[in-house]
């Protein structure tokens, strides 16, 4: 793609920003594929929280999903709630956009 310096995905020419790589195979849809699935996290692809009932998405490099304890943690001494966007704490906590 004209100007883009991303690395093209798989056998395409493009970055996975531009149409490269893995494409979501649910009708309609024109996400990534999510790991060695066939589909983008919603419509369930990608690896999945292990909490026993949960369909939601594991968040990050954990094995649940932000409401089970998955994602980064806020690390105000004591606080269990899930840290926002490029920040280290909740919203609580300062966290997030201002």
């Amino acid at each position: 793609h004209e100007g883009c310096t991303k690395s093209a995905e798989g056998s395409t020419d493009y970055c996975v920003a531009h149409g490269g790589g893995k494409r979501c195979l649910h009708e309609g849809c024109t996400k990534s594929a999510q790991g060695s699935t066939d589909y983008c996290k919603a419509h369930g692809g990608g690896k999945r929280c292990l909490h026993e009932g949960c369909t939601k998405s594991a968040e990050g490099s954990t094995d649940y999903c932000v409401a089970h304890g998955g994602g980064k943690r806020c690390e105000h001494e004591g606080c269990t709630k899930s840290a926002r966007g490029s920040t280290d704490y909740c919203i609580a906590h300062g966290g997030g956009k201002r």
